[in-house]
């Protein structure tokens, strides 16, 4: 859809941007921007375009650092997942765990159709 920094590359949402993120049992703090979007995961801008993180790849570029018993902290391990639209038959990929718990399982392909996550998941 979207090939503009700051943009979702499926759905064309403006992207928080940050730095830090909390994976597994550490909290990695990036050189450069982070880019998240609520339906379809978290990004960074490389070579003129949004790529989903995968954390595993990544956490060599990473700071490291522990994590304070003050902090609330909220983690997830995401799994990329490959996903076709029931009515479209677009493609598209994203993380398995997005959007939030609070959809009902509900992801939006490019052209913004709501379909059922355990319906249109190809891996």
């Amino acid at each position: 859809m979207s090939n503009t920094k700051g943009r979702c590359p499926v759905c064309g949402l403006f992207l928080r941007e940050f730095r830090t993120h909390y994976w597994r049992d550490m909290k990695l703090t990036f050189p450069y921007e982070l880019y998240r979007c609520p339906k379809h995961g978290i990004y960074i801008w490389s070579q003129n375009e949004h790529v989903l993180v995968d954390f595993e790849s990544l956490k060599d570029d990473a700071e490291i650092s522990e994590i304070s018993s003050d902090e609330e902290v909220q983690w997830f391990d995401p799994k990329i997942v490959e996903m076709k639209c029931s009515i479209c038959g677009e493609k598209w990929k994203q993380y398995e765990e997005f959007p939030a718990a609070s959809s009902r399982g509900t992801v939006f392909c490019p052209n913004n159709h709501a379909n059922n996550r355990d319906e249109v998941l190809i891996n």
